[in-house]
């Protein structure tokens, strides 16, 4: 049996249960994924079952099925299937499906300023040079912006900035009355307060906390948007850190200045990002009032390198 209702079959029969996380790019979602991952369990992670290529449910539950039945067949008792896809390759169906399968939904965000800090810089690496380039850095960055802007305003892969995920993640935020274990994780809390943040996670998912969590990962896992490839996995700029690490430790990063960006740009930030941002995150574990682009701001994400 195949699609939504090949899963459904194993929900029902208590095979395999699924936590969704639905994240915005650059919200150091892959890592908190990663990290439920390590939870003591079975458990396998699995990135990207909707993305540039898959946009069906029953596509995305026929690639979820491709990747667990081998597993089912060793495991002893329910395994845990975490999936984690970009908000902005779910449509309405989509995620409404998905989340109906799914036991518990985790929202994965950061404050736009600093979600677009690296997300702009690592666009502007991927047009203005090439794919993967690292060679422009955030303080670098004020010569790309417009080029950059034009892109997520024009392109074949972002139309009206979709791909900065905003839109189409509020949207699905409003249907979070549908979901029966709604969760926030704020990519800033995770970050500085890791310990706080997963063992509360763990608790609301129904999992054991295992230190591993923070550091010292072990499980891999199976990155569907490039087809497995762990070779492409481990070598692009998009998710070779993730690939690459064992945990996670704290770095300042400074928020990009809101008055140096296109004007465009700066409508899509003050008038869809952050009100979406701020509706969320007032619902987030480990919420504060601390501003994240204040002018002390909190420690960001750095990759723990094998």
């Amino acid at each position: 049996m195949k699609g939504i209702e090949g899963l459904q079959t194993y929900i029902s029969d208590g095979s395999l249960r699924i936590v969704q996380a639905v994240a915005v790019p650059r919200s150091v979602s892959t890592a908190l994924a990663r990290a439920i991952n390590e939870a003591d369990g079975q458990s396998v992670f699995i990135n990207e079952p909707f993305n540039r290529r898959v946009r069906s449910p029953d596509a995305a539950a026929n690639v979820i099925l491709d990747n667990v039945d081998p597993l089912l067949s060793i495991a002893t008792g329910s395994l845990t299937v975490i999936t984690k896809s970009m908000a902005s390759y779910m449509d309405h169906a989509a995620f409404t499906e998905m989340s109906a399968l799914s036991e518990s939904t985790i929202w994965n965000v950061s404050h736009p300023l600093i979600q677009m800090g690296s997300l702009l810089t690592r666009i502007a690496n991927d047009i203005a040079v090439e794919p993967g380039a690292d060679l422009i850095r955030q303080d670098t960055l004020e010569p790309y912006l417009e080029g950059v802007t034009d892109y997520l305003a024009h392109s074949e892969k972002s139309d009206n900035f979709s791909k900065t995920g905003w839109a189409s993640i509020g949207e699905h935020y409003q249907n979070k009355h549908l979901i029966e274990n709604s969760i926030v994780v704020d990519g800033e809390e995770l970050i500085t307060n890791p310990y706080i943040i997963l063992s509360g996670l763990s608790a609301r998912l129904g999992l054991k906390f295992n230190p591993r969590m923070v550091g010292g990962w072990e499980r891999g896992f199976i990155n569907i948007s490039n087809g497995d490839n762990k070779q492409i996995t481990a070598e692009s700029a998009w998710t070779r850190q993730a690939a690459t690490s064992i945990g996670m430790a704290a770095l300042p990063r400074q928020a990009i200045d809101i008055v140096k960006l296109p004007a465009q740009l700066r409508e899509h930030i003050t008038e869809v990002a952050i009100p979406v941002y701020e509706a969320m995150i007032a619902d987030s574990l480990g919420h504060t009032t601390v501003n994240p682009v204040s002018n002390q701001p909190k420690q960001h994400f750095q990759w723990q390198n094998l």
